[in-house]
């Protein structure tokens, strides 16, 4: 089970994540991290959970929100979750 948790306070925003990897039975804890500011995208935090590959194409994507760009108001939840 993964715990990210995000706080705003005084204006700032804070994100956090625990460490542990684990396949339901057995866990360790990684160097990787779950919360990260995108770089390419000034203004975003994201957390993720379960593959860490999953994680890793979030942090490194180029062109992870060029959509959202796009969008703008027009967001969906369909989108979203799609």
């Amino acid at each position: 089970m993964t715990c990210i948790i995000g706080l705003l306070s005084n204006g700032v925003s804070y994100m956090g994540a625990d460490s542990l990897g684990s396949n339901g039975y057995t866990g360790n804890v990684y160097k990787n991290r779950k919360v990260f500011k995108l770089d390419n995208n000034k203004g975003i935090m994201a957390g993720y959970t379960s593959s860490f590959r999953m994680g890793q194409l979030l942090q490194y994507s180029s062109n992870l929100f060029d959509e959202l760009n796009l969008l703008k108001n027009n967001i969906d939840e369909k989108y979203i979750y799609s």
